[in-house]
């Protein structure tokens, strides 16, 4: 025993003089040198429930160099001079450590949901005016945010963009400042809350805005429906949701029927569109505007129906600037332009211009004509063009279109039309597209197949079908990088390989 103490003893005093502690050594090369004889027992670090948590032994704010294993996040984590770290490394990235370092570990990944989900219902990037959301899919998923927005689930620029929530998300969206999350079934939103468009919070708008994603309530068990896509219109002031039932929900500005409820009131919760049932595609258009466009649903026999007001969109049957409170059957507008096999797989009505999509590649258009791909001037009724013919092997993948333009894409080529601010068509300028354009992308290699397109006012993201062994695949990107919303990368004028 006495032996013992004098060794502690001896211990102490070489600390207190030489600052220094060494484990199985008597060479400590550091202030703390373990040497780990045995090679089997490793550093077990102090467990937090989350680093934000974390305290000195005073009960004060935890300071600089503070090392936690963060068991929310099940990773481990530092503080540095103001805030924590991101996870430095964590047990799914150790996994998919050996395929991610094929391609140097530096590109965006995502992969979407499972191959039995219809494309409706499978969006794995989006951009809003100030932020992105990315999802990362190897042996799991994760949901990564970029920008300057509570819409990236945190308070402040997040730029380098770096892992959010570990959640498996199948469908997100962004709007002007809002986003939302389709993950499991359920309904994840987050940011802007001013119109109740999240379907959360009460009346006062004093705590309305929602700091971190949280599961939106809704007026049916999670247990017993699922949401499946969710879209949103007027600068994302309405939103709208699509379950495997069939049904459409609605909350948020309706001064123009956009709730489609049959008046022009707001909403503060998700709520039945009553008059909607066998729905099986749902989609809207996010523009900075509390007066204009339309949600456009297609029901399982090919119907189309939409609601909202009406304006420069040319659909027949309806007046300019018509408030469409209870969604009408348009139908019979797109019927004489459909072949014999022929069906709209995507449909936009925005605030100049309506563009819907066939599975062939036709276009059927109407609007001011430099927005929809058709020269200058303004095309009064529904028109058909087809800007491009599918080569062999080649099919309709995917279509975008906001109030300055559109973007089609098949699964080896992308063709533009509209406003090009920022250069966010990729095509190495930042001019108005008068006709649709094929778009040249070097980095884009041939045997990739292109799977989804995010279309935003600054910007555009392409996502690449599955190509890796731990089932990611690549994102390309092109437009302003305001607030690091390219992730890591400078404003583009071509489209580029996203890089952390």
């Amino acid at each position: 025993m006495k032996k013992r103490t004098i060794i502690v003893i001896l211990s102490l005093l070489s600390v207190l003089l030489y600052g220094q502690v060494g484990i199985n050594t008597a060479n400590p090369q550091g202030v703390l040198d373990i040497k780990n004889k045995a090679k089997k027992m490793g550093l077990v670090m102090p467990i937090v429930d989350s680093a934000q948590v974390t305290t000195t032994p005073a009960n004060s704010t935890a300071v600089e160099a503070t090392v936690v294993y963060d068991s929310l996040n099940q990773c481990i984590r530092y503080k540095s001079a103001n805030e924590w770290s991101n996870c430095l490394l964590d047990k799914d990235q150790v996994k998919n450590e050996i395929s991610v370092s094929v391609i140097g570990k530096e590109f965006w990944l995502s992969s979407p949901p499972s191959p039995s989900l219809s494309s409706y219902y499978k969006k794995p990037t989006t951009s809003g005016d100030y932020f992105s959301l990315f999802t990362y899919t190897g042996n799991s998923t994760y949901l990564y945010g970029a920008g300057n927005s509570w819409a990236t689930g945190s308070n402040g620029t997040v730029n380098p963009a770096n892992k959010r929530y570990n959640i498996k998300p199948s469908y997100v969206l962004a709007g002007s400042g809002s986003s939302f999350i389709v993950a499991d079934g359920k309904l994840y939103v987050s940011g802007s809350n001013t119109y109740r468009q999240l379907g959360v919070a009460g009346t006062s708008c004093a705590t309305c805005d929602v700091q971190g994603f949280k599961e939106a309530p809704m007026p049916f068990s999670y247990a017993d429906e699922k949401v499946l896509s969710v879209a949103n219109i007027n600068g994302s002031a309405t939103t709208a949701l699509l379950t495997d039932k069939g049904n459409v929900y609605t909350t948020g500005y309706g001064l123009y029927g956009h709730n489609g409820n049959g008046t022009t009131a707001n909403q503060t919760a998700f709520t039945k569109v009553t008059s909607l049932s066998n729905i099986v595609a749902l989609f809207g258009n996010d523009q900075n505007n509390l007066v204009y466009g339309m949600f456009v649903a297609i029901d399982k026999d090919g119907k189309i129906f939409a609601w909202g007001r009406h304006y420069y969109n040319y659909i027949p049957g309806f007046s300019l600037t018509q408030v469409v409170s209870t969604p009408v059957d348009i139908t019979s507008a797109f019927t004489p332009f459909l072949s014999s096999g022929e069906k709209i797989v995507k449909v936009s009505i925005s605030y100049y211009q309506t563009i819907a999509l066939t599975n062939t590649g036709k276009v059927i258009v109407a609007g001011e004509n430099y927005r929809i791909g058709y020269g200058t001037g303004i095309v009064n009724t529904l028109t058909a063009v087809t800007p491009f013919t599918l080569n062999a092997g080649e099919y309709v993948v995917d279509m975008e279109a906001d109030s300055g333009g559109g973007i089609i894409a098949t699964n080896k080529r992308i063709f533009v039309a509209g406003l090009n601010p920022f250069g966010r068509f990729g095509t190495g300028d930042a001019s108005t597209k008068y006709s649709w354009t094929p778009v040249s992308i070097p980095d884009l290699d041939p045997s990739w197949n292109i799977e989804y397109i995010d279309l935003a006012t600054n910007r555009t993201f392409i996502t690449m079908a599955p190509t890796l062994s731990d089932g990611g695949g690549r994102i390309l990107g092109s437009g302003s990088n305001i607030y690091g919303t390219l992730g890591s990368n400078n404003s583009l004028y071509q489209f580029k390989l996203m890089k952390f």
